[in-house]
Parts: structure tokens; sequence; C-alpha cells
């Protein structure tokens, strides 16, 4: 895949939607400028491999691969979606950002006020700290994405007051609990406000990272940024090193790889709209219109999910290729019709994440507490 370098002029008129945007509007400092004061009071160097092996513990198994586009059959026009496991995450204040970390299955969970990160045992639901970004939670802002790349390293994409990032963190599983995470690299001075923030995150496996970048109330100003090789030891890129994907499907909420390499994108419209899209590309497959108010994208074979953080519902589109097969279609909703394998009452869904071809881990929140949904999906 070839990567162009989009020139400053471009970067300078994504920052000038920005600013024109939000109140206040972004700041001008980079990775050259003061760091993030709470995760990297001692930075690790960068990886010293180009892709981190994994570190599989004994017992633990790596995925099997997704199969390929051409050798999957066009999504069944209906599909359902099963309640398998619940765990509660009683101490983690309001959960937001969701990864699977590939060679374990355990999940990594953000706090978008707090700034923590915690890993949640897939089969146990036992929590452990790691560690804290250096975010700020003004408004809808906060600690907002997460991207495992494998048992080692994890991105994160928070605001601050006067920016946005994303940082590339260590993950030191044998150090203290809450000391377990290094700054390791980062691009820094991404456009900020404190509504419609976007920070949806997306590690492809070729190593490329892209960051879902908010429209802060003007529905025509979110962006993706592209950055390759994002795995490689020396990743420290300036925002103009990256590519814009310009699109107009609003604050972009979550992003998704599919199995014929394609980037999918769900955007937080006009009047909390959600569009359902092709990165890069000004046509749209679908939109929800009603204050739908999307919350995150996932893609398990020939189908696209995303969630509602509004009203609680998922919604499943089929898909053959990039085409769609039917109308899409709410497969589980826990505000008004919860499936009684729910022990919790919940309003919303956030911060969906796929494994292999049928298995969807998803946030769901509400009065009475967030917890951790494991779901089954055809």
């Amino acid at each position: 895949m070839v990567h162009r370098r989009i020139r400053r002029a471009a970067v300078a008129l994504l920052l000038g939607a920005a600013v024109t945007a939000c109140a206040g509007g972004p700041a001008a400092n980079r990775a050259s400028d003061t760091p993030a004061p709470t995760e990297d009071a001692t930075t690790s160097s960068p990886p010293t491999t180009t892709t981190p092996p994994p570190d599989n513990e004994p017992g633990e198994t790596t995925p099997a691969p997704v199969p390929t586009q051409e050798e999957l059959e066009p999504a069944a026009a209906t599909g359902t979606a099963t309640v398998v496991a619940e765990h509660p995450l009683t101490d983690i204040a309001d959960p937001w950002g969701l990864t699977v970390l590939p060679t374990s299955g355990d999940l990594l969970v953000g706090s978008r006020t707090t700034g923590k990160i915690y890993r949640v045992a897939q089969d146990t639901g036992d929590i452990t700290e790691i560690g804290t970004a250096a975010s700020q939670a003004a408004g809808e802002g906060g600690l907002l994405g997460l991207a495992a790349a494998d048992n080692s390293f994890f991105f994160a994409y928070y605001t601050t007051e006067s920016e946005s990032r994303v940082v590339r963190s260590a993950y030191q599983e044998g150090k203290p609990e809450g000391q377990q995470m290094e700054t390791s690299g980062r691009l820094t001075g991404l456009p900020w406000g404190d509504m419609r923030v976007g920070g949806a995150l997306l590690l492809t496996p070729d190593g490329t990272l892209y960051a879902g970048v908010g429209d802060f109330g003007d529905s025509s100003a979110g962006k993706i940024l592209k950055s390759p090789d994002a795995l490689d030891a020396s990743w420290n890129p300036q925002l103009p090193d990256t590519e814009v994907l310009a699109g107009t499907h609003g604050s972009v909420e979550g992003l998704a790889f599919d199995a014929g390499g394609h980037v999918w994108e769900v955007g937080r419209g006009e009047d909390d709209s959600a569009v359902l899209a092709l990165a890069g590309s000004e046509e749209t497959l679908h939109l929800w219109t009603g204050g739908a108010v999307p919350s995150g994208l996932a893609y398990t074979p020939q189908r696209c999910l995303w969630v509602s953080m509004a009203d609680g519902s998922l919604w499943r589109v089929p898909l053959d290729n990039t085409e769609l097969v039917a109308t899409p279609q709410v497969v589980l909703n826990v505000a008004t019709d919860p499936p009684p394998e729910l022990s919790g009452e919940y309003l919303g869904l956030r911060s969906p994440a796929a494994v292999g071809e049928d298995t969807l881990w998803v946030l769901a929140t509400g009065g009475g507490g967030t917890s951790l949904l494991k779901l089954s999906v055809s």
C-alpha cells in the first residue's frame, strides 16, 4: 500500500476548520513540546523491532485469521445477537474505549473522566489498573479510543486542556499495578474541542494507524488521519506527516477494517444522525436519522455492527463486500427490549470490539452502572 504524505496546507485546512468550530481552538504544540505529565514521567525507548513480537503466556493462543472477502458468501439478510457473558465494571468511572489484546483475549477498558486504563480478564471479569493517560475530561472529551497491537503495545486517543493526541504505550505487565504503561511514541497537535470530539482508533494488520477526529459541532469538519508504520521503533510523527482522509460524515465515532482491506467509518452527522461510509468516500452507504448518536463500529465477516449510546441499539448492516445486502436491522436493544440474560439495567452501548467471525464485546451503560458484554453475533 502506498502512503502519500499530505502537504502542510492540507493540514492547515483541517486545523482551520476545527479552530472555527470549537471553543478556544486547538493548541499549536507538537511532540517536541511539553510531554504528557502523568503517563510518561519515565518515557520508555521506542520498541526495538518493527513489529513487536507476541508474548503469549502458557495456554494462550493467537486467534485464527479471518477469511478474505473473496472467500466469503454475502451476509444473510437477517441475524441475531445473543448475550454470552456480562462483567460488571463497578470500579471504573465512565468506561469508554475498548480493545482486545490479541494474544490473550483479555480487554483494555478506559475511563473517559479519570484517564485510567484497566485490563479486564475475558473469562472472569477481574480488573487490573495498568496506568493513567494525561487526559482532561472537559465536556465530551477525555480518554476516548483504544487500539491494541498485541500484549506489548497499545494506542490511546484523548483530549488535553489544549489539544487532542494519540499516544503509543508499552504495556509492561510485570510492573506494579497502576505503573504498567510507558509512552513510546505520540502524535500531538490534533484538533480539540469539548463536544462531538470523535476519538476513534483503528490499527490495521500492516501497522497503519487511523484516528477519527471530531467535528466539534460543524458536521463538515470531521476527518480521519492515517499514519503508516505505527509499530516502527521510530514512530513519533508530526501532524503534517499524516494523510488526511476527508469526508462529510460528521464526527468520526467508529472505525473498522474489513476482510477486503477497506476501512469503514461511522460518523455522528447533523442532528445526531448516524452515517456509515467507506473512509475517505463522499458517498454514504446508509443514513440513520432521529438522534441515533453512534458510539462505535466493529466488523465481523460481511457485517458492519455499530452501536448507539442514545437508545442502546446494536445495528447489524449486512454486506456483500462493500454493497448493502438488505435493510440494516436492530439485533439487540438493552434499553427498550433487554434480553433476559442481562442482570443489569442499561440505557446505551459504546465501543464495540469484534473477535473472529462471531464474537463482539461492547460496553453497556446506564444509571445502575456499566458492564462489559460478550455477544455472539450472526
